[in-house]
C-alpha cells in the first residue's frame, strides 16, 4: 500500500510541475537524496499546500540537475588563507592562493545530490516573505522572481544558508535610507551601501573557485565576479531581482568581465560594476572596452538549440545551458554574414576575438544557402571566421569588421600595394595612460631644507609624448641642493612611475623621501617605487600635497631629470626582439624578426589592409591586433 501511494504521489508531482523531463532528471540524477526533493514537492503539495510555493519549488528542482560545487580537500584551506590574508603583501599571498586552487577543484558535487528540504522550503519561505512586503517588489511577476529573486545560489559555490544573513546586514539600513520604492531607486540606495565596503581587487585570482557569501563577507577580495556574486546575494535577499551578464572575452583586448544587473519593472535591464559604480551611470569599461558578445548567467536551464542537433564537435563554452545571449539588450546591430569557403561547406561556423594570443570563439552562425550568418554582434570588433574541427578552430576567411553604418570591412590583404610602418608600442594606450596627461604642469624643485621651505623651481613638466616612455627635463640652476623633488600637479596624486636626477651625467642616488598615503592597500604605491627600475610599479601620493624625492646627504647641482608617467611597459625596448605578422585567410604569416636598436621598429613590404600583430619574445604578455591606414595605427 505505501509503495502504491509514493508512485501517486510521484505521478502527481511529474503533472503538477511545468517540465516532467528536466524534473526527472534531477530526481535520477539525485539518487539517494531524491527523497529530500520528494519531500520539498509534498510539502507544498499536501502538508502545507501552495500552488504558486509549490510551482517555485518545482522550477528549483527542475532546473538543478546542472547545478553543482566542487569537493576539493584544498577549498576550506583557500578560505582560511584568503580571511588571513594582509592586504600589505597582496602579490605574495595570492601567489600562494593559486597554488591551492590550481590543486584539485576538478569533482563535481551536484546540489540534488546532497539539498535537503529543510533547507529548500527555508529558502523558497524567505524569498517570498521578502516579495511580498518589500514595496519595491510588489510589481514583479512571478518568473523574475523565480530566475532572479528564488535562486538558492549564484554560481558554483558550495550551500550555504546566506539569505537572512544578506538580509540582517542590509535591510534595517536600507529601510531607513530609501525614499524612491522603486526597483532601481531601492538598488541604487542599496549598492551605495555594498560601496562602503573595501574591495580589494586582483586580477591574479580570475580562475579562483566561486566563495559564497560567508567567505566573501569575511574578506571582501579577488576579481569582478566575486565582488558581482556578492552584489547579487545582497540585491536578491532584499527583494531585488539582479543577476550577472558577461563576457566570455573582451572584443579588444584581453580577459572577461563579469558585472551587475537590475531588471526594473517594466522588464527593462540596468546594467553596473556593483561596488564600482551604480545603475544609470556608465559603468566601468564601458568607454573604452568593446563587448563583442553578451551573455547572461541563469538558473533555468536554457532551451537547446540548433548546434546540439547540427554538429557533435561544439566548443565546450557552447554547451553550456545556464548561460543566454543578451547581446541584442546592449546593442541592435544587423548580422554579420560570410561567405563559405569551397572546400568548406559544414553547417556550423564561429566568430571569433582575440585574446592577446589566440582567437577565441564567441558565437556561432548556421550556414544559411551559401553563407553563414552571426547576430547580434557589436560593431568595431574585428572578427575571424573559423570552423571548429577535432578539436581546433580553423580559419577559412580574412577578418571582419562590422562598422558602425552597418557594412562589413574585409581585411583581405592587398598583395601588390605595401607600406613601410614605424612601430612604437605593441599595445595600445590604456585610459590611465592617456590620463598621465595629469602630470603636466608638475615640478622638480631643490632645497636645502627638509621640509623644502623657500624652494627653488628647477624645471616643470610641459608634455608627455605618447611615442616613448621616458621623457626628460633640463635644469639651468646652478644652485646645489641636498634636497630634491617631484611634486606633483593638481589632481594627479603625485602619479609617477619612474625617476631618475642626474648631476651632469652622474646617475644620483640617496634617501628615499615622500608624502605617503595612510592605507595600507597602498603600501605597494610608495615613495621608493619610482627608484626601484620597475616600469609597473608607480607612486601615488596624498591628493594635491603630493611628493616623492631623495635626500642626497650633500648638496649637488640637478642637470637633467628623466621621468616615466604610470605606463603598462608596452612600449618598443632596446635589445628586445620582436616579430610582425599579418593574418591572412587560414594563418598568421611572418614579416621578419628585428631586434629593437633605439625605441622604435621600422618594418618595410608590409601589405596593404592588412591586420597585424606585433610580439615581443624577450618579455611581456600584453600584444594586440592592429590596422595600418593613412600612416596610422588603430588597434583592434
Amino acid at each position: 500500500m505505501r509503495k502504491i501511494w509514493l508512485i501517486i504521489l510521484i505521478f502527481i508531482f511529474f503533472v503538477s510541475c511545468q517540465n516532467k523531463t528536466k524534473l526527472s532528471q534531477t530526481l535520477e540524477l539525485a539518487g539517494n537524496n531524491r527523497k529530500e526533493l520528494e519531500k520539498t514537492l509534498n510539502y507544498y503539495k499536501n502538508v502545507k499546500p501552495d500552488s504558486l510555493k509549490f510551482e517555485a519549488a518545482c522550477f528549483l528542482i527542475e532546473n538543478m540537475h546542472t547545478q553543482y560545487s566542487f569537493d576539493s580537500p584544498f577549498y576550506d584551506e583557500y578560505k582560511i588563507k584568503l580571511k588571513g590574508l594582509d592586504l600589505t603583501g597582496k602579490e605574495s599571498v595570492t601567489d600562494s592562493l593559486i597554488q591551492i586552487y590550481s590543486s584539485d577543484f576538478r569533482r563535481k558535487i551536484y546540489d540534488c545530490q546532497v539539498i535537503t528540504s529543510d533547507y529548500l522550503i527555508n529558502n523558497i519561505e524567505v524569498a517570498f516573505r521578502v516579495w511580498k512586503e518589500k514595496p519595491w517588489s510588489k510589481n514583479i511577476d512571478f518568473e523574475t522572481f523565480c530566475e532572479y529573486i528564488l535562486p538558492y545560489k549564484v554560481g558554483n559555490e558550495p550551500i550555504e544558508d546566506w539569505r537572512e544573513k544578506a538580509f540582517e546586514e542590509y535591510n534595517e539600513r536600507l529601510d531607513s535610507l530609501v525614499s524612491d520604492t522603486t526597483i532601481r531607486g531601492a538598488a541604487t540606495m542599496l549598492n551605495i551601501l555594498i560601496q562602503k565596503k573595501q574591495f580589494d581587487f586582483s586580477s591574479r585570482l580570475e580562475m579562483a573557485p566561486d566563495l559564497g557569501f560567508a567567505a566573501l563577507s569575511e574578506n571582501f577580495m579577488g576579481y569582478c565576479k566575486n565582488s558581482s556574486d556578492y552584489v547579487v546575494y545582497c540585491m536578491r535577499a532584499l527583494g531585488i531581482p539582479s543577476g550577472l551578464d558577461f563576457v566570455k572575452q573582451w572584443g579588444n583586448r584581453s580577459n572577461s568581465h563579469t558585472w551587475n544587473f537590475v531588471l526594473d519593472e517594466t522588464g527593462k535591464t540596468w546594467p553596473f560594476d556593483g561596488y564600482y559604480t551604480n545603475l544609470g551611470v556608465k559603468f566601468i569599461h564601458r568607454e573604452y572596452s568593446k563587448k563583442g558578445k553578451v551573455f547572461r548567467t541563469t538558473y533555468r536551464l536554457e532551451k537547446s538549440n540548433d548546434l546540439f542537433y547540427i554538429e557533435d564537435d561544439i566548443p565546450a563554452f557552447f554547451l553550456n545551458r545556464n548561460i543566454k545571449d543578451v547581446s541584442n539588450v546592449y546593442w541592435n546591430n544587423p548580422p554579420i554574414e560570410i561567405e563559405a569557403s569551397m572546400t568548406n561547406k559544414q553547417k556550423i561556423a564561429y566568430l571569433c576575438v582575440f585574446n592577446n594570443q589566440d582567437w577565441v570563439p564567441v558565437q556561432w552562425g548556421k550556414l544559411n544557402g551559401n553563407k553563414y550568418v552571426f547576430s547580434d554582434m557589436e560593431h568595431e570588433v574585428v572578427y575571424l571566421p573559423c570552423i571548429y574541427k577535432n578539436g581546433n578552430l580553423v580559419p577559412f576567411s580574412y577578418p571582419v569588421i562590422l562598422k558602425k553604418d552597418g557594412e562589413i570591412h574585409t581585411l583581405s590583404i592587398k598583395e601588390n600595394a605595401v607600406n613601410q610602418i614605424t612601430l612604437y608600442r605593441k599595445y595600445p594606450l590604456n585610459p590611465f595612460q592617456t590620463n598621465a596627461a595629469r602630470i603636466v604642469r608638475g615640478t622638480f624643485q631643490g632645497s636645502n631644507n627638509l621640509n623644502f621651505e623657500g624652494a627653488e623651481q628647477l624645471g616643470v613638466i610641459e608634455t608627455i609624448p605618447h611615442n616613448q616612455l621616458y621623457s626628460s627635463v633640463i635644469t639651468k640652476s646652478n644652485k646645489k641642493y641636498r634636497y630634491i623633488r617631484y611634486k606633483g600637479a593638481i589632481q594627479s596624486y603625485g602619479s609617477m612611475a619612474e625617476l631618475k636626477f642626474y648631476s651632469d651625467t652622474k646617475l644620483l642616488k640617496g634617501k628615499v623621501i615622500g608624502a605617503r598615503r595612510s592605507e595600507a592597500r597602498l603600501a605597494n604605491n610608495s615613495p621608493e617605487k619610482v627608484f626601484d627600475n620597475n616600469n609597473l610599479t608607480y607612486y601615488i601620493g596624498p591628493g594635491d600635497s603630493a611628493w616623492v624625492g631623495l635626500d642626497l646627504g650633500k648638496p649637488y647641482k640637478l642637470s637633467k631629470v628623466m621621468f616615466a608617467p604610470r605606463n603598462d611597459d608596452n612600449y618598443i625596448k632596446e635589445n628586445s626582439v620582436y616579430e610582425l605578422f599579418y593574418q591572412d585567410k587560414i594563418r598568421w604569416v611572418s614579416l621578419g624578426k628585428k631586434r629593437a636598436e633605439t625605441t622604435s621598429l621600422k618594418y618595410d613590404n608590409v601589405p596593404e589592409n592588412a591586420l597585424l600583430w606585433l610580439r615581443n619574445h624577450t618579455e611581456g604578455k600584453e600584444e594586440r591586433i592592429f590596422t595600418f591606414k593613412n600612416n596610422e595605427i588603430f588597434w583592434w
